[in-house]
């Protein structure tokens, strides 16, 4: 199994989505004006049905591949928790970075969906849980080449944020 392989086919599935996601969402986000319903209680509480499909999809996606692959034992299920964090971190960062309506600029605290945790230099808490994630499983299944592969999306994510005006200048000439 080619872990560079499965690193670059999550990134570009978790960039797709989120272009897919702001073409569903525009710039209202966390499926404010979507036809699904809103959970009240409990532990997926203020998730969308919406999300919670999302979700599963993409555990789905992400695992079946690891699974069919090295079969079903604690590396598989490491690196599966490894690529299903690495695409919601990517997925939800570059939401905000090719959404016109957002852009890296309005990344803060102020996000009403990402307002009730802590921000600490310039990120919500969850991406350094799921950084700390990401690096527990590449401890876990020996696997260095995963420490490599994760500073290949932190550059590819630079590279893209730099590049993400282009896209918002065609996205706004096409909507």
């Amino acid at each position: 199994m080619n872990l560079s392989n499965i690193t670059i086919y999550t990134y570009i599935y978790a960039l797709l989505y989120s272009l897919l996601e702001i073409e569903i969402e525009g710039k209202h986000g966390w499926a404010k004006k979507l036809p699904t319903f809103t959970i009240k209680k409990g532990i997926f509480k203020n998730f969308t049905f919406y999300h919670i499909l999302m979700n599963m999809i993409v555990i789905l996606t992400n695992t079946f591949p690891i699974f069919n692959s090295i079969g079903i034992n604690k590396k598989a299920l490491f690196l599966s928790i490894y690529f299903n964090t690495l695409w919601f971190l990517v997925e939800d960062f570059l939401w905000f970075v090719f959404n016109p309506y957002y852009t890296i600029k309005k990344y803060n605290k102020n996000i009403n969906w990402h307002s009730n945790q802590k921000w600490l230099f310039g990120m919500p808490l969850h991406n350094y849980i799921g950084i700390m994630i990401l690096l527990l499983m590449t401890y876990l299944t020996y696997e260095i080449t995963l420490l490599e592969n994760l500073g290949f999306s932190l550059l590819a994510t630079f590279i893209i944020t730099y590049l993400a005006p282009i896209y918002h200048k065609f996205y706004l000439r096409c909507h």
